[in-house]
C-alpha cells in the first residue's frame, strides 16, 4: 500500500471522467421527469447541459493550473474578493452536497424497486 504513486490527471481523462459521472447520474435521475416535461426533444437539453458543464470543468482546471499552490476556495477569494468568493464557494459546496444526496436517494429508490421488490 505504501508504494502508490500519485499521477496527474490529464484534461482528456478529466473530461471522460466527468462525462461518465454525468451519464451515470443522468440515467438514474433524468429520464422520467425529462420525458414528461420535454417529450422526445429532451435529448437536446442533455447535450447542452453536457457542453456547459464540460466548459465549466475546463475553466476550473485552467484556474487550478494557474494557481497550483491554492485550493478552490482560495482561488475564488483571489478572483472575487473575500466575501463574494466565500459566498460562491459555499453555494458550490451546498450544490455538490445536495446533488450528491439527490443522486444517492435516486439510487436507493432504484435498488428498492429493482433489487428488493416487495
Amino acid at each position: 500500500m505504501g508504494n502508490l504513486k500519485f499521477q496527474k490527471v490529464t484534461l482528456f481523462e478529466f473530461i471522460i471522467f466527468i462525462h461518465s459521472l454525468q451519464l451515470a447520474s443522468g440515467m438514474l435521475i433524468m429520464p422520467s421527469p425529462l420525458a414528461t416535461t420535454a417529450g422526445t426533444d429532451g435529448w437536446i437539453s442533455i447535450i447542452l447541459g453536457w457542453i456547459v458543464t464540460s466548459i465549466i470543468g475546463v475553466f476550473i482546471i485552467l484556474m487550478l493550473q494557474k494557481n497550483p499552490n491554492k485550493n478552490f476556495s482560495q482561488i475564488l477569494k483571489t478572483y472575487f474578493g473575500k466575501w463574494i468568493g466565500t459566498i460562491l464557494f459555499l453555494a458550490y459546496a451546498f450544490y455538490l452536497f445536495f446533488a450528491g444526496f439527490n443522486t444517492l436517494l435516486k439510487a436507493t429508490d432504484i435498488v428498492k424497486v429493482w433489487i428488493f421488490p416487495s
